[in-house]
């Protein structure tokens, strides 16, 4: 028994954290709604949404209790071919681990992401009939070992005296 598919717009969030996040216009004809020869926000994030704890949330109501699964229209492409990371939340909570810093890979161009498994597997998550929230924060956790040992090693070598 499958549930209607709900889209949410990327720009219509309910709220952000960071008044650095910004909406962008989008030119793709698969970005709605559509810049016809005007400036049309119907993007956000970009290069300005990649700072630790950043997170946007949007509002949705569901018209029956049941599993959902969630996907995107994403575009990662701020850093050439590194993958950003977002904790996944659901009504202001985490409902996998693997959500905690969710994958979202490096494309030169709009990708469909369904948040799924290693094997492929999407996830399903339960919610009651009403109204919802889904977050998205960013997170550098799965490489802050490495930024803290480049840290490490930058101030070693400034240490030299030379």
């Amino acid at each position: 028994n499958e549930a209607e598919a709900i889209t949410l717009q990327a720009e219509d969030f309910a709220y952000k954290n960071d008044t650095s996040i910004k909406l962008f216009s989008d030119r793709n004809p698969r970005s709605v709604p559509r810049a016809k020869g005007r400036i049309t926000y119907n993007t956000v994030g970009g290069a300005r949404w990649v700072e630790q704890n950043q997170e946007i949330t949007w509002s949705f109501e569901v018209n029956e209790s049941g599993r959902y699964k969630f996907g995107f229209r994403a575009l990662q492409n701020v850093v050439s071919q590194k993958t950003s990371f977002r904790t996944v939340r659901i009504d202001g909570k985490v409902p996998f681990r693997e959500f905690q810093s969710y994958a979202f890979p490096y494309s030169a161009s709009w990708q469909g992401r369904v948040l799924e498994n290693a094997d492929g597997e999407p996830y399903s998550v339960y919610l009651e009939k009403g109204r919802h929230t889904l977050s998205l924060a960013v997170t550098h956790a799965p490489v802050e070992p490495v930024i803290a040992e480049i840290d490490s090693l930058s101030q070693a070598l400034d240490s030299i005296d030379w």
